[in-house]
This record gives C-alpha cells, structure tokens and sequence, in this order.
C-alpha cells in the first residue's frame, strides 16, 4: 500500500523513468526512506546513492549523478543549501528541478529561502511518525494544499481540547483512521498536527481532499535536525543519571523557522556529588546518553538554578533565533 501511495504522489510532481532521485535521509531513523527508495525504483527512476553522508558529499553526488529529483529533511535541505553558498556551487551548476522535503512540516519561511537560493520548486511530503511511512498525503506542483490519500485513509477535523468536529475551512487537529491496514490499524488517531480541511477539487485536476501544510503542534513535540523528540524524554534520561537534577531547560536554536542545534542547561541540587568523577565526566555521560537515546548531539551546561532562563510556551523549553544567513569560513 505505501509504495503505492507514493509513487502517487511522484507521479503528481511529474517524477518519471528519466529522473535521477537522490534520497538524502538517515534511513535508521526514518524507515520510510525505503518506501520512497521502492516507489522510486518501481516508476523506472535511476537512484543515486546517498542517505546520511554530508552535505558536502551529497553536493558532489549531486553534480556526478546529475540528480533531478532531491528528498530530504527541510533541515537538512538546509544544510545543502549552506553547503552551496560555501563552495560558491550556483543553481545553475546542478540538474534539480524539484525538492521533495518531508515527513516533518516546513515552515513557509524556510520554503521559500529554500525556493530563492534552489531556484526550483519545494514540495512538502506529509507523513505521521506512528505510522512510519510516507505517502498519507503531499502537494503536487500547483502548490495548493497536500493531497490526501483519501481511499486508506478518513481524515476529520476536530476542536485540539474538546474533539468535536470543526466547520469547513476552520483550522483544527487531523484525525486519522486507516480504512485498510489490517495488522496496525489506526481508529481515529489524533495527530497531534493543526491543519484546515478543503474538499474542493485542485487547480491541477486531482479531486481528493487537501489540508494546509501543518501549522503548529498540540502538543510539546520539537525537532531538531529533523529528529522529533519531547521535553520529557530529556527529563527522564537526565533523572535517570542524576536524581540530583533540579531542573533543565532546553535551549533549541532555530534558522528559518527550523530546529538546528539544542544546549541543555542543567541545574543540580547544592552540595550534591557528581554520579561520575568529575564534572567533565558527567556533561560527557550526559551527552552520550543524549546522543544514543535520540540520535542528537547537544551541547550541556551545569548553571546555577537561577540562572535558567524562563521557559515558554513549550514545558521547558526556550527558542532563539539564529541568523537567517549562515556564516561562510
């Protein structure tokens, strides 16, 4: 079914047997990346190897295989990005004619700095992380709202605190029910993902369902690198070192709307003896507990309690924007 739903989606950005998709995702933590890999291969498209090597490298691969067609993160499409204005690498000097970025949502701010230094189209891919897969529904070139497998999949809008359906037009939580999966099927699962609804046809002649590219959490899921994670996982891994933690925060500094690094501020009972020898022993277990749990590097620091900045909206966590142009060496 997956494969099928994506090569659905393929054929609606026009990708055919002469592209060269280049797949530039983790494949270990996004299993995923098979499907789109399978569904690629079964429309007659030639792969170019890729998956989690750098920037740098995917560049390179870019330019020797002559890619069409570029999948990945929006984090790491910005990394590529960053890669080109470093080596000085122009539109121009590669073969792109789309991006396919997903399953995790893009702000509109980083499309469109994606879409001005690319100078090709961005498309989003929608994907919910319980079900692994992508294919549940994606924008086709008209840029109109992501189309919905409508034939596996009910969609519903509902109120994110009271669940009663919304009217049409009106912003809400989606609600999933698979229609044919069989070994994990999925009653009205809420996404946790805020979105509109619109059942009107597409300007590009599709008739499925749409919803916006999604808007906001419900809850206090972030990303960083593209890898979703809650405050609480860090809580639990940082009591689970230390019962002499008092309090954290995290720090998620973000370019164009988009998590790319994260500082763990941690603040310990006084008078309270390190788990491990020495204080750089334990910022060091610290992080690699971080770093296997999550899959994420972040930088720790030991603060006094009062120096914890105060957390916003999100339990425990503080955002900060970065500079919109990235620093050339």
């Amino acid at each position: 079914m997956w494969q099928e739903l994506m090569v659905r989606l393929y054929r609606s950005l026009g990708v055919n047997d002469r592209d060269i998709v280049q797949l530039a995702f983790n494949f270990s933590l996004f299993p995923g990346a098979y499907t789109l890999m399978q569904a690629a291969e079964s429309l007659g498209a030639t792969l170019a190897p890729s998956a989690t090597i750098s920037a740098t490298l995917q560049l390179k691969i870019m330019q020797d295989f002559r890619s069409t067609v570029l999948a990945t993160t929006p984090a790491f499409a910005l990394h590529i990005v960053a890669a080109m204005e470093r080596q000085g690498i122009r539109p121009g000097d590669l073969h792109l004619r789309v991006v396919l970025v997903g399953p995790e949502p893009i702000m509109e701010p980083a499309r469109e700095h994606l879409e001005t230094c690319l100078q090709i189209p961005v498309r989003v891919l929608y994907g919910v992380a319980e079900m692994v897969e992508p294919g549940l529904a994606g924008e086709c070139m008209a840029k109109n709202g992501l189309h919905l497998a409508e034939d596996q999949f009910l969609a519903e809008i509902v109120h994110p605190v009271g669940g009663e359906p919304v009217g049409p037009g009106q912003e809400g939580e989606l609600v999933l029910t698979t229609l044919g999966t069989e070994a994990y099927p999925l009653i009205r699962y809420r996404t946790g993902d805020i979105t509109v609804l619109h059942e009107a046809p597409c300007v590009c002649g599709q008739t499925t369902a749409r919803i916006r590219p999604i808007l906001r959490r419900t809850d206090n899921r972030v990303s960083v690198r593209g890898i979703p994670f809650y405050p609480e996982q860090i809580s639990a891994i940082l009591r689970s070192i230390d019962s002499a933690v008092a309090d954290f925060r995290l720090i998620i500094y973000l370019r164009h709307g988009i998590g790319e690094r994260m500082e763990v501020l941690v603040a310990r009972t006084k008078d309270r003896e390190f788990p491990s020898d020495t204080r750089a022993s334990y910022l060091e277990q610290i992080r690699s507990h971080l770093r296997r749990t999550l899959g994420l590097g972040a930088r720790v620091q030991l603060v006094e309690d009062d120096q914890l900045p105060m957390e916003g909206l999100i339990d425990k966590t503080v955002f900060r924007n970065l500079s919109s142009h990235y620093d050339l060496p």
